[in-house]
């Protein structure tokens, strides 16, 4: 199968180009100013481009079969990957107001697509949709019940994909060793913005992010978990509106505001600057707080597996948390296993929708 990955992102659109089961892409490319009718138009032409070039004489290669189209939010109305049809574009207009940034673009991507590959199947798969069937008390919020109603006002995993992802590899190892009860899975996506879940085989007990990606652990340029009234704090005696604290929190903290710059997660656990130092220090202890969370809510951890752009960070980072978290005295006769999903996300996207059309 010939599929085209489709990650729109706040600023450019990344694409990847499988061919026939290849485990790397024929050809990638970002690409930005996509986000309107016409500016996704003129990213397709881009990209069937790039394909033909690539694909060259092989006109076996040449087009896309199927075309995997990553969405960030799908709220609770899309639970699987999801052929596009009118009836669920209808279905994603409606989230328009819950997620304005992100669902625009991909309404206009899904259209683009249409124009510039009639007939060819569009798979949309969110990263929230492994987080939809939270149990009531992990993805409530306690405020009032009328409150608690507003639509997205809910929390969420934002790395769903890759979560999913890493319980499967989970679930096959053990399979393969004839253990069939389903893992207690601490699962830690490290991307710019780390995400751990609490998995019990493959549903979600417990996730680090809310209702935005913004809470959990601290990010790249995110601060991560905050008191709220740091927000009213700032409104009020700096005189900052909802743009500029937005700003701040999302794009100038986290570890680029512990330590003055961008910092990529591998320089963090690498560097002895003192600021990498702290930024590694703080980072490690929200971890393991947010680990011993994630064990409560299973009772008990069986692996812990790493996955994201900087799984490899966790061949370290695995062994540190295992020396800190108390695994003598949970009972368990089987050692823990601290397990690296380097699977690209690209790979996986592909593999979903491959999977997805074949089940029709």
């Amino acid at each position: 199968m010939n599929v085209l990955i489709l990650k729109p992102g706040q600023q450019k659109l990344a694409f990847s180009y499988f061919s026939n089961g290849w485990d790397k892409p024929v050809c990638t490319g970002l690409l930005a100013d996509y986000r309107s009718a016409e500016g996704s138009q003129h990213a397709l032409a881009h990209i069937t481009r790039q394909i033909a070039t690539a694909a060259g004489t092989n006109k076996a290669c040449a087009s896309p079969q199927i075309i995997a189209l990553r969405g960030v939010y799908g709220g609770e109305e899309f639970k699987v990957p999801t052929r596009v049809t009118p009836e669920v574009i209808q279905r994603l207009e409606k989230l328009v107001p819950l997620a304005p940034l992100h669902t625009p673009p991909l309404l206009a991507l899904i259209h683009a697509c249409d124009a510039a590959f009639p007939n060819v199947p569009v798979i949309l798969i969110f990263e929230t949709a492994f987080f939809v069937n939270l149990p009531a008390r992990e993805y409530l919020y306690a405020v009032d019940k009328n409150l608690a109603k507003t639509p997205g006002l809910r929390r969420f995993g934002y790395h769903g994909i890759c979560h999913a992802n890493a319980c499967a590899h989970i679930a096959r190892k053990r399979n393969a060793m004839g253990l069939t009860k389903p893992a207690r899975i601490l699962s830690i996506c490290l991307e710019a913005r780390p995400e751990v879940a609490a998995v019990l085989g493959n549903k979600p007990l417990m996730v680090t992010s809310g209702a935005t990606p913004l809470e959990g652990l601290p990010g790249q340029t995110s601060c991560g978990e905050l008191d709220p009234s740091i927000v009213i704090m700032l409104a009020q005696k700096k005189g900052w509106g909802p743009e500029q604290i937005n700003a701040v929190l999302t794009q100038q903290s986290g570890w680029m505001g512990l330590t003055g710059r961008i910092t990529a997660l591998a320089e963090i656990f690498s560097s002895d600057q003192p600021e990498c130092k702290l930024a590694r220090e703080i980072l490690q202890y929200r971890l393991l707080q947010v680990c011993g969370a994630g064990m409560a809510a299973l009772g008990g951890v069986d692996a812990i597996v790493f996955s994201g752009r900087c799984s490899g960070v966790g061949v370290d980072l695995g062994l540190w948390l295992k020396q800190r978290l108390d695994f003598q005295h949970q009972g368990n006769k089987n050692p823990i296993t601290i397990e690296i999903c380097a699977d690209s996300l690209d790979r996986v996207l592909a593999d979903t929708a491959s999977a997805a059309v074949c089940l029709r």
